[in-house]
């Protein structure tokens, strides 16, 4: 049975041109990591999302990068009116392996890529950073 749900999800229909879901709905996003002696970089790519529609936090070593988007598809065909109402929604994990915390923390959202930067502290930080996306 585990095969057969699996083998589901991996076949999807041909995505319709109307419809309004993010491209990204089909896949989770991806992480792209780079680190150096300060900092470490993290991007993704949220094609169709605002800052409002994504929340990134990190929280005892992890970054976690959740966001979504609600909508509504509507057709007409002949004298019936066919509304579809959906909600795409992901949320992602990253252990970054850096316990001693982080001294600064900025996330930015241009031109559908995410890009949080995390400063590398010597001393223990707050366990747990809210960052706000701009």
């Amino acid at each position: 049975m585990l095969n057969r749900e699996l083998s589901f999800h991996k076949t999807r229909p041909a995505r319709d041109p109307s419809d309004s879901r993010p491209a990204w709905s089909e896949n989770d996003p991806a992480f792209a990591v780079v680190e150096n002696d300060d900092e470490v970089a993290i991007r993704t790519e949220l094609p169709g999302l605002s800052g409002r529609e994504v929340s990134v936090r990190c929280e005892n070593g992890v970054l976690h990068v959740s966001g979504g988007k609600i909508g509504m598809n509507e057709k007409k065909i002949g004298h019936f009116r066919s509304r579809e109402n959906w909600a795409e929604i992901f949320s992602r994990s990253l252990e970054l392996g850096n316990r001693r915390g982080w001294s600064h923390a900025r996330a930015s959202l241009k031109d559908g890529v995410l890009t949080v930067r995390l400063r590398k502290s010597a001393t223990a930080g707050d366990p747990r950073i809210e960052i706000p996306v701009h």
